[in-house]
């Protein structure tokens, strides 16, 4: 006899769905965290290189992420 199993969402789906949310959690709280500290990496490098405008840096690197930080470590002084 063919057995037909029906596909239920019970408790074990809820842990599968709980674990991907931690795990995109803290993807995304490590990545902020990073890019928190790049920008602060690149105002204070720029300040001490005395770079004509260290706000304008951070804020290309906050806001552009990976690429605005490489354009900061290829034009800085």
């Amino acid at each position: 006899m063919l057995t037909v199993t029906s596909l239920q969402v019970g408790a074990g789906a809820f842990g599968v769905t709980l674990l991907f949310f931690g795990i995109f959690l803290v993807i995304g709280l490590v990545t902020t965290a990073v890019t928190i500290y790049a920008t602060y990496w690149t105002y204070k490098d720029a300040s001490n290189r005395r770079m004509d405008s260290p706000e304008l840096w951070a804020i290309i690197v906050f806001f552009g992420s990976v690429p605005g930080f490489i354009a900061y470590l290829l034009v800085r002084e």
